[in-house]
């Protein structure tokens, strides 16, 4: 999967615009690259579980549901900053493009929220359905389907997770897909997405078509720094004079 390259103006922000427009854009290069760390883990993961077979660990599932699942919090998380982003032009075709495609991540990141909700649950165990789902995937190596159910399988639970053989648009050869509520959701597809949407803003950051709202910021900033510090406290002897800690100056890396 892509990643934001090191050149992208979502790293180098341009100086024009505000401290809110920039922290936005932090947030959505974030979201992006956990998006694809999580779907090239997830990737190795079902490979991992495809070869185990029944040796497969309910932590080999678990696993797979946390990257399965991130992916529908960062496509969620960069909706959000896309609506609310200050400045976007509102007719770019690609923001009309990512608020259509990633809105299926809203329904699936609402069901697991409100999943207490005595309605939602009931839903849930009408459906026969687990709480976290199931991801569903294709392996070409084996032709042949697979499921991981991340939970009981209760009476007449059903996972229609097969499919066509025919490529499927925006989909990759794996189709991994989370299945929750009766609904089923692409990962790799909306990894995709995401990074369609971020090349997207990168070409209207590029072209200067953002606007600036709020106050401009003076100076170009630093980002992803890592700070290292320590602290040195010096013993003293009983009859001598008590000296105070010391704290060491921090380095930056």
């Amino acid at each position: 999967m892509p990643k934001i390259a090191d050149d992208s103006p979502l790293r180098q922000h341009p100086v024009d615009l505000s401290e809110k427009q920039i922290l936005l854009l932090d947030g959505i290069r974030f979201s992006a690259d956990m998006a694809s760390i999580a779907h090239d883990r997830l990737w190795r993961k079902l490979g991992d579980i495809e070869a185990k077979g029944e040796k497969a660990t309910t932590f080999d599932i678990a696993e797979a549901m946390l990257d399965a699942w991130s992916i529908v919090d960062a496509a969620h998380r960069i909706y959000d900053a896309i609506e609310s982003f200050p400045g976007l032009p509102k007719k770019s075709i690609w923001r009309k493009l990512a608020e259509r495609r990633l809105s299926e991540a809203n329904s699936f990141r609402n069901a697991w929220q409100h999943l207490t909700d005595n309605e939602t649950l009931e839903a849930t165990v009408d459906l026969r359905g687990q709480v976290w789902g199931a991801v569903g995937w294709f392996s070409h190596s084996k032709r042949r389907w697979f499921v991981a159910i991340a939970g009981s399988s209760l009476r007449d639970s059903q996972h229609l997770f097969i499919g066509l053989h025919h490529m499927i648009p925006r989909v990759d050869a794996r189709r991994i897909r989370l299945f929750h509520g009766g609904a089923e959701f692409y990962l790799s597809r909306a990894v995709n997405d995401i990074f369609e949407a971020v090349a997207g803003l990168e070409d209207d950051l590029r072209q200067g078509r953002v606007s600036l709202r709020g106050d401009k910021i003076d100076r170009q900033r630093e980002s992803d720094m890592i700070y290292e510090g320590y602290l040195e406290v010096l013993v003293a002897a009983p009859d001598a004079n008590v000296q105070s800690p010391q704290i060491g100056e921090s380095s930056k890396r």
